[in-house]
């Protein structure tokens, strides 16, 4: 599909710049064409104060020389801030025009060239990444349909390890991934008929499915059935251990000589209760279970007269 330029009215082939821009687009986009005239008086400020300095080293060191030291800091600290003004104001007045210039070119160049460049990485990204799409999607086919005949339905594609790229999707046949694929289905195929005539087939088989690499699911069942191996060793040990201390200990309690306990010395002690009945005889109770025996007392009176 041709277009007319915009400018002189040619036919122009998509994408193509007229020769007419030509001149145009040679030009600069910026330029500076005259450089600043800055008048600056910077050697003698510097050696009126070089030769200012000099002097004051050699003052003596008294009062007088102090104050006069403390002044003249003072003094060129105020010089200082004002040719610090000076210096802002010359470069602000250099750089307005430049400033000027600039955001014009940002608002100009930067940001449209920025934007085109997004734009056009967009439509090429998007063109490649439909081809390698369609590639992948062939090759998806070709894996799972020899999968289907192979009896394979535990592996993903990403384990055959091709990687479409643009040199492969521009291929017509990419018989190379394609080789690649076949190769790594049948070998799946032939560790699968390996593990069906293992003594283990169950579980190198759910280990295999796990992580498809066949010394990796062997190993992994040796470890775990030798760990099951020291296990029950462990614990039959354990258990014998048990048993010899038990006979042992009862062998130590039946030849152990009775000890009879010491009797304990009792004592007598004199008091009265006070309380209601069935308190009384919950704590009568309660002593003749601990075996504290009762003995009647006579009551004495409380009043003589």
């Amino acid at each position: 599909m041709y277009r007319e330029c915009e400018n002189c009215g040619a036919s122009l082939d998509p994408g193509e710049i007229c020769d007419c821009r030509t001149e145009e687009t040679n030009l600069p986009a910026i330029l500076c064409v005259q450089k600043p005239v800055i008048v600056e008086n910077l050697d003698s400020v510097r050696n009126r104060l070089e030769g200012l300095i000099s002097e004051v080293v050699e003052f003596p060191q008294d009062d007088e020389s102090l104050k006069k030291v403390k002044k003249l800091r003072a003094d060129l600290n105020k010089e200082k801030e004002r040719y610090e003004a000076q210096r802002k104001e010359a470069k602000q007045i250099v750089l307005a025009d430049y400033k000027r210039a600039e955001k014009k070119y940002e608002e100009y160049i930067s940001g449209p060239y920025y934007s085109a460049d997004r734009t056009l990485k967009e439509w090429v990204d998007n063109y490649q990444n439909g081809i390698k799409q369609k590639c992948e999607a062939d090759l998806r086919a070709y894996f799972d349909e020899l999968c289907l005949a192979n009896g394979i339905d535990f592996i993903p594609f990403h384990r055959c390890g091709v990687c479409v790229d643009m040199a492969m999707a521009r291929q017509k046949e990419p018989r190379k991934a394609m080789d690649a694929i076949y190769n790594f289905v049948k070998a799946v195929r032939a560790d699968m008929d390996t593990i069906a005539g293992m003594e283990n087939a169950g579980e190198v088989m759910a280990e295999y499915r796990k992580y498809p690499v066949l010394s990796e699911a062997v190993l992994t069942v040796t470890r775990r059935k030798q760990e099951l191996e020291k296990s029950k060793a462990y614990l039959a040990q354990q258990q014998e251990r048990k048993r010899q201390q038990d006979e042992i200990r009862a062998a130590l309690m039946e030849a152990a000589p009775e000890v009879q306990p010491e009797p304990e010395e009792r004592y007598s002690v004199c008091f009265r209760a006070s309380g209601t009945l069935s308190a009384l005889k919950a704590m009568k109770a309660h002593s003749l279970a601990l075996g504290i025996t009762f003995e009647e007392i006579e009551q004495e009176e409380e009043n003589n007269g």
